[in-house]
């Protein structure tokens, strides 16, 4: 258990497993929105959804150019900032509202929070804990994702029940929009994401290849 004693690792990982509370999440419940209530068929769903396979090529090659240069404290926070604006912007959507507006630019700014604490959270794993912890380290980290996948597809699942069964609403800002139980999803996953924000300024992750991080993991061989 000296693993946690890392406060570093213990945040990184606290951060990593709040966004991936809700990013497979929300992609589940944007998909199946475009199929019951904009009536998509699979191939416009997948075409649709394209840009998040793009972009995450795009900001993969730049996490790899700018993460020995630029604070991966900073880096975690962006993720996470862009997590909560991806997930708002879905969540306050309307039924008849633009994907242009709403839909794509929150795929975009998922794919960014998704990688951003990924990628720092994978690099702090591979360079920056000492030798002898990396493989559990490495374990914890693949365990986390995976069950936050089923932890947050159940809780999401339970949101989307209970307001479905309402019925829809006949007043405030869904008032006759079935678009409703799928934006109390996003709006739990833009929750749960931001979270993560406050967490990050306790982090003290510099560059990659700079600095403390690697002192730190020789430090740690020392002990």
């Amino acid at each position: 258990m000296s693993i946690w004693r890392d406060r570093d690792f213990s945040l990184v990982i606290a951060v990593l497993l709040l966004g991936f509370l809700a990013f497979p999440i929300t992609t589940f419940w944007i998909s199946l929105y475009m199929q019951e209530i904009k009536h998509y068929s699979a191939l416009p769903v997948a075409v649709h959804m394209l840009p998040m396979a793009i972009m995450g090529i795009i900001v993969n090659i730049i996490a790899g150019l700018i993460m020995h240069r630029v604070s991966n404290t900073l880096l975690m926070l962006l993720g996470a900032t862009s997590y909560v604006g991806s997930f708002l912007l879905m969540g306050l959507q309307h039924s008849d509202s633009s994907y242009w507006a709403f839909i794509f630019p929150g795929l975009i700014l998922a794919v960014v929070g998704a990688d951003f604490e990924f990628c720092v959270a994978n690099m702090y794993v591979m360079s920056s804990l000492p030798p002898e912890q990396q493989s559990i380290a490495g374990g914890i980290f693949q365990t986390v994702t995976k069950l936050c996948v089923a932890i947050g597809m159940g809780i999401s699942t339970a949101i989307f029940d209970a307001v479905q069964a309402r019925g829809t609403a006949t007043s405030g800002y869904f008032k006759d929009d079935p678009i409703e139980p799928y934006s109390a999803t996003f709006l739990y996953s833009a929750g749960i994401a931001a979270l993560g924000i406050p967490l990050c300024a306790f982090l003290r992750i510099g560059a990659q290849g700079h600095g403390g991080d690697g002192k730190k993991g020789r430090d740690h061989e020392k002990v």
